[in-house]
C-alpha cells in the first residue's frame, strides 16, 4: 500500500531534496589555472574545480593522458577559452571521456560576447599555427577577467540553479575587487605607454594593448615555427635601431637562451612574464599573475 503524504511533509520533503542538490558540489575542469582561479571565485563551495594545463605548459603541445580522460568523464561541466586556443587537446578528450555533459550544457566557452584581436585576413598554412577566429590568448588581458566571471557565473547558474544566489554574490563581490585592481594597475601602467618589446609567440597582445604597448615582432616567424637565423637577425636589427628601454618578455615555456644572447647584442632587458596563472611563482591568481606581471615589467623599465 502507497503512502500518502500530507501537505506539510511533501513541503518539507521537497526542501530537502533542494537543499541535497544544492549541497553537492559541482565536478568543474578547466583548461588553464586563469579559469579554475575564477570559477573557484564564483563557485565557492558549491563547485570543486582543477585544470588540465599548468601554469608552465605550451598549452599548444598538451598531452591527452588517460587520468585526464578519466577526469573529465566524471566532470559535471569543462571551461575553456574558445577561439581554438585548446584545439590540440580538448576535442580529443572529450570525445575520449565520451561524457554527454560536456558536448552540451556542460561546455562553458567564456569568451563568448568577446571581441577578439587579430582575426586573420588570410587562412594558410603558410602562416603557421593560425587562429581563424582571433588571438586566443585573452586570458591576460586585464580587462578580461570581469567578462570571463560573468560568463562562468551564468552558466553556473543554468548547472546548479539551487546555488544561484551564492554564485551570483560572489560575482558581485569579484568584480568588486576586479574593478578596484583595475584602478590600481592603470595608474601604475601609465609608465608602459609606448615601451617597445618582443615576445617568443604572440600571446601578450591584450596586455600590451590595455597599457599601450608597442610589439616590434616576435621571435617565432610565424606563429608556431621555430625561431630561423634570418629572422633572429631581423629582430636583432629591429631591436638595435630602438632608442630607449628595449624588452624582450619571455614566457615561461620556451627557453632562456635565445632571449639571453639577442638580449646580449641588442641591449635589450629580458623580462619573465606569466601567461597563465603560476607562470611565475607569484602568480597564484588570475589577479595575481596581472600583478606579477606589471610588477616584472615596471622593475625592467627601473
Amino acid at each position: 500500500m502507497k503512502r500518502k503524504f500530507r501537505p506539510l511533509e511533501l513541503l518539507l520533503l521537497t526542501i530537502a531534496l533542494s537543499s541535497a542538490a544544492a549541497d553537492k558540489a559541482l565536478n568543474v575542469m578547466t583548461t588553464i589555472p586563469d579559469l579554475a582561479d575564477i570559477a573557484r571565485e564564483i563557485g565557492g563551495h558549491a563547485i570543486t574545480v582543477e585544470s588540465i594545463v599548468s601554469g608552465t605548459d605550451d598549452i599548444h603541445a598538451v598531452s591527452v593522458r588517460p587520468s585526464l580522460v578519466a577526469k573529465l568523464a566524471r566532470a559535471d561541466a569543462v571551461i575553456e577559452i574558445g577561439l581554438d586556443l585548446e584545439h590540440s587537446f580538448l576535442p580529443s578528450l572529450v570525445e575520449a571521456a565520451n561524457n554527454p555533459k560536456l558536448k552540451r550544457e556542460g561546455r562553458i566557452v567564456v569568451s563568448e560576447g568577446m571581441i577578439p584581436k587579430d582575426v586573420p585576413t588570410v587562412i594558410s598554412r603558410a602562416e603557421g599555427e593560425q587562429h581563424p577566429e582571433g588571438n586566443p590568448h585573452m586570458n591576460v588581458g586585464p580587462d578580461s577577467g570581469k567578462r570571463f566571471a560573468k560568463n562562468i557565473c551564468a552558466r553556473l547558474c543554468e548547472l546548479a540553479p539551487g546555488n544561484e544566489s551564492l554564485f551570483k554574490a560572489n560575482l558581485k563581490t569579484y568584480l568588486a575587487k576586479v574593478a578596484d585592481k583595475e584602478k590600481e594597475w592603470k595608474a601604475k601602467g601609465a609608465k608602459l605607454k609606448g615601451v617597445k618589446f618582443v615576445t617568443y609567440h604572440p600571446d601578450f597582445v591584450y596586455f600590451s594593448d590595455y597599457f599601450g604597448m608597442e610589439s616590434v615582432g616576435t621571435l617565432e616567424p610565424k606563429p608556431g615555427i621555430p625561431p630561423s637565423a634570418s629572422h633572429t637577425a631581423q629582430i636583432i636589427t629591429r631591436l638595435k635601431e630602438i632608442n630607449g628601454t628595449k624588452l624582450i618578455l619571455r614566457e615561461p615555456q620556451y627557453s632562456d637562451a635565445l632571449p639571453t644572447a639577442i638580449a646580449a647584442q641588442t641591449g635589450a632587458k629580458v623580462v619573465k612574464i606569466a601567461i597563465m596563472v603560476d607562470g611565475l611563482p607569484e602568480a597564484k591568481t588570475w589577479i595575481g599573475m596581472i600583478d606579477a606581471n606589471l610588477e616584472a615589467i615596471i622593475k625592467a623599465l627601473e
